[in-house]
């Protein structure tokens, strides 16, 4: 299993009860079905601190992927039987050499959004099968690989990990309008506008900084905030929003599997972006007039959420990752 983030540091704070599973994107629900070889490490840990080749590398990922895990790979080639890449940029590597015929174990791909160069799209046509997150890159990857097998999975929480579970047994009490968070792909500008105009309380956490909402009075402080002091905050509110800049691509998918898990509805200006279009608690604003009604037309506590996010955990997942690995061995 590959990854943009080094799996191998996912699996201890998995272990530790620090970080909820899916963030091993189904191998955690699959242990006891697969012998797993995780990458200890990943080409940012390893450059760490050595700014311009880590900045060289991350220019390159999805040229040639990530080098440190392809190398990690290719050592282990006789011992593996199927690649599964959790991100589509860390895989590209191994994909040009299974398409050049030095590589020939299969891979197994997840494409979180569609690739902006044609260079990638090429070096999937080389993948046994991608899976898809939601309708908008399903679609493009049904377009562009016409040959290539395409799963649409839908990921969700492992909703039984323990730092959940802890959260959820707190019980905070919706003492916020709406929390938001994460900027990668985000515009904040309509939302702080409308906490502004409708005096709400609410935090932003943009990495380094929090953006606190008081009375619609806002205040910045240096963070980062800690995941367990973001997960406590997404659970005391009413709103979890999920604002994003370029609707064409999947953003936010991580922040809303937290907020479902802890019971908190989302609020999103594009639902077609999450794999969650189908589901009550995750709800689409087209403006500011809607934003607006929707963060302070109930007052009350956001209704129970539980069984919807039964039928998007990352059981569910998982099932879908093993019908996959299974039938490319």
């Amino acid at each position: 299993m590959t990854n943009n983030y080094p799996p191998a540091d996912a699996l201890r704070e998995v272990q530790a009860g620090r970080y909820p599973a899916q963030h091993l994107w189904g191998m955690w629900e699959l242990q006891g079905r697969f012998e797993w070889t995780l990458p200890a490490s990943t080409a940012a840990s390893v450059l760490k601190g050595r700014k311009r080749l880590k900045r060289f590398a991350e220019l390159t990922l999805p040229i040639l992927g990530d080098p440190v895990q392809t190398l990690q790979v290719w050592r282990a080639r006789k011992t593996i039987d199927v690649v599964y890449a959790a991100d589509q940029q860390s895989a590209t590597g191994l994909l040009l050499l299974k398409a050049i015929g030095v590589f020939r174990r299969r891979v197994i791909v997840v494409l979180h959004n569609g690739p902006r160069l044609n260079w990638t799209w090429l070096l999937l046509r080389s993948a046994s099968a991608v899976v898809t997150l939601s309708p908008v890159v399903a679609e493009k990857a049904q377009e562009r690989l016409p040959r290539v097998p395409t799963t649409t999975a839908t990921f969700g929480p492992s909703v039984t990990s323990p730092i959940y579970e802890v959260v959820r047994a707190a019980a905070p009490a919706r003492t916020l309008d709406f929390v938001a968070a994460g900027k990668s792909n985000r515009t904040y500008d309509e939302l702080r506008w409308v906490a502004a105009e409708n005096r709400l309380n609410g935090i932003i956490f943009r990495g380094n900084e929090i953006e606190t909402f008081r009375e619609g009075v806002a205040s910045v402080t240096q963070g980062p905030a800690s995941y367990v002091e973001v997960l406590t905050a997404i659970a005391s509110s009413r709103w979890c929003v999920i604002p994003l800049e370029d609707k064409s691509r999947l953003s936010g998918l991580t922040e809303a599997a937290d907020a479902l898990a802890v019971g908190t509805p989302v609020l999103t200006n594009s639902l077609r972006s999450l794999p969650y279009h189908h589901m009550t608690s995750v709800v689409e604003y087209k403006s500011a007039n809607q934003l607006t009604a929707r963060l302070i037309q109930d007052q009350s506590t956001p209704h129970e959420i539980g069984t919807e996010v039964r039928n998007v955990s990352m059981d569910r997942f998982a099932i879908e990752i093993a019908a996959l690995l299974e039938n490319a061995t």
